[in-house]
């Protein structure tokens, strides 16, 4: 239980993180490095690429139930550090997105990408941490590292 319990530190620092940059990065505008990246504060008012835009209510309480199916799945998964670490970041930058749709009712973004004239929809911290933790928790799952897989019995 004590490995487990890991992942909510994890979740918490990541968490914590997210909320210090977007404290930082609020309303800042500059080039990190010259075309290619950029911080460019933007309130989102929807998903990944402004997906749902203003379906505010909608996305609190997707995140919600998302919340509560990660933290149910994760307890299915084989206790090791990258499941660890994959449920840790994967909740704390959902927690992330959450707080801010919560609070401000919008989520505050400002990783800006470009790639020649080419620009990367804006993005946080807590979003790199989602996808980074869901790649991470899809390994899992082809490993069969969770309860549907042939190594659940192998639990520790």
């Amino acid at each position: 239980m004590k490995k487990r319990f890991i992942a909510y530190i994890i979740m918490s620092i990541t968490f914590i993180i997210d909320l210090v940059l977007k404290l930082v990065f609020k309303n800042k505008s500059f080039w990190v490095i010259k075309n290619f990246f950029k911080i460019s504060y933007i309130k989102n008012y929807g998903a990944a690429w402004s997906f749902l835009d203003g379906k505010t209510f909608f996305l609190i309480v997707l995140s919600i139930l998302i919340l509560g199916l990660l933290i149910k799945y994760y307890y299915s998964f084989k206790n090791n550090a990258r499941n660890i670490i994959a449920f840790g970041i994967t909740i704390g930058g959902l927690l992330g997105n959450l707080f801010d749709r919560i609070i401000y009712g919008y989520v505050n973004d400002y990783i800006l990408l470009k790639f020649g004239n080419y620009y990367y929809p804006i993005f946080n911290f807590a979003d790199c941490m989602i996808v980074i933790g869901l790649f991470l928790i899809i390994i899992g799952i082809i490993k069969k590292e969770d309860n549907y897989g042939k190594d659940s019995s192998k639990r520790k």
